[in-house]
């Protein structure tokens, strides 16, 4: 019990962050209310996000590439799958028209998805694996901070995109990508450094 309301206090805590430092990313200062409502679609599109990328996975178990899907692949669709969830939050709710304050909000709903999409994979991790309290803290501060910078990345990608009418997120996109990698095979990286 106690590694769930660690889980859900970190999610907490990275939200008041997010919303003690809006006002430099949105004018005016997003409301907390907002914050937690953005949450709410933010773990829409988090749900939505695993259970599309389990789909992926599926033929990969079957044939027993659990590791390349896990270190490999994951990454792709995960960062994919997120940068599409925010892309159409905004699309569906606007229908194309983003003002300049909407365009704003989309850099914070990345960081929402992000994080959103971070508390429900490690509550997925918590139930499927038992993982011990120590583990889900370094796991909540290092995997977190990932997938909230890579959620980032994308979004403000597509923020790029809207300002210059060009499609600037593929380059961001990339980059959320390698960093997921990255983190996914920081064991084989450093094994292969050391």
């Amino acid at each position: 019990m106690i590694r769930y309301v660690v889980t859900v206090s970190l999610f907490g805590f990275y939200l008041f962050i997010f919303w003690v430092l809006g006002s430099g990313i949105s004018k005016p200062r997003p409301k907390l209310a907002s914050l937690i409502s953005l949450s709410f679609w933010g773990f829409a599109g988090g749900l939505v996000t695993i259970v599309v990328s389990g789909l992926f996975d599926v033929p990969f178990l079957i044939v027993g590439l659990k590791q390349l899907s896990s270190r490999l692949l994951a990454p792709i669709w995960e960062e994919m799958m997120k940068a599409t969830v925010i892309f159409a939050f905004f699309a569906w709710n606007k229908l194309g028209s983003i003002t300049q304050i909407n365009r704003d909000l989309m850099t914070l709903f990345g960081l929402v998805v992000g994080l959103s999409f971070a508390a429900i994979e490690n509550i997925g991790y918590i139930n499927q694996y038992n993982i011990p309290l120590d583990v889900v803290v370094k796991r909540g501060f290092s995997t977190w901070d990932m997938h909230i910078v890579a959620a980032f990345l994308s979004s403000y990608g597509l923020k790029e995109s809207y300002n210059k009418k060009k499609i600037w997120i593929l380059p961001y996109l990339a980059v959320a990508i390698l960093i997921h990698l990255v983190m996914n095979n920081g064991d084989i990286i450093l094994q292969f450094i050391s």
